[in-house]
């Protein structure tokens, strides 16, 4: 385990009220476009107590798209912009999904099978190791964009907005 005590600064706070659209469009097209824009990698995380709605929020429902599509579509927007100045881009994009598993060599507690969470490549295989991606911090010592990584995590190549919108939604069908 890592002994590095880590702190996040919170940006924006959005209620219960707000819906998927007002979130994209006034928090995460922004800033999500702003980091690709200086050329840095960007991504959007939903996190929260359990059954408070951060995997509606990202996949969406029936009657709201999540801010997974909604995103891609400021992405591409900017891209398209972008490459009429014949500027060149590629996006790459990774899925990962949580997934509850039985907790290996625990006994249970009172009728209850321990569990624990994994993280697994939404674009990978469909039998994954139990395990889970192995996250870790770079061992190297030297900055990085990101502290973290997934060992292992794919990356999908999407050079259009349809390439994406086909990538995303097979990530989000498969982590349903």
């Amino acid at each position: 385990k890592s002994t590095i005590k880590k702190s996040f600064e919170v940006q924006a706070v959005f209620g219960p009220e707000s819906s998927n659209d007002q979130l994209c469009t006034d928090f995460i097209a922004p800033n999500v476009c702003a980091a690709l824009a200086a050329g840095r990698s960007a991504y959007v995380l939903s996190l929260g107590a359990e059954q408070s709605g951060k995997s509606s929020t990202l996949r969406g429902t029936p009657e709201s798209a999540g801010l997974a599509l909604l995103a891609l579509g400021d992405v591409y927007a900017m891209l398209d912009e972008e490459r009429s100045g014949s500027t060149e881009s590629l996006v790459t994009i990774s899925a990962v999904c949580c997934a509850i598993v039985p907790a290996q060599g625990e006994t249970p507690l009172q009728g209850k099978q321990p569990v624990r969470e994994v993280l697994i490549d939404a674009l990978g295989p469909a039998k994954q190791p139990a395990a889970g991606l192995n996250v870790r911090e770079h061992a190297d010592g030297l900055p990085h964009e990101a502290p973290f990584f997934a060992e292992g995590l794919r990356e999908v190549v999407a050079p259009s907005a349809a390439d994406a919108e086909a990538v995303v939604r097979g990530a989000i069908a498969r982590c349903a």
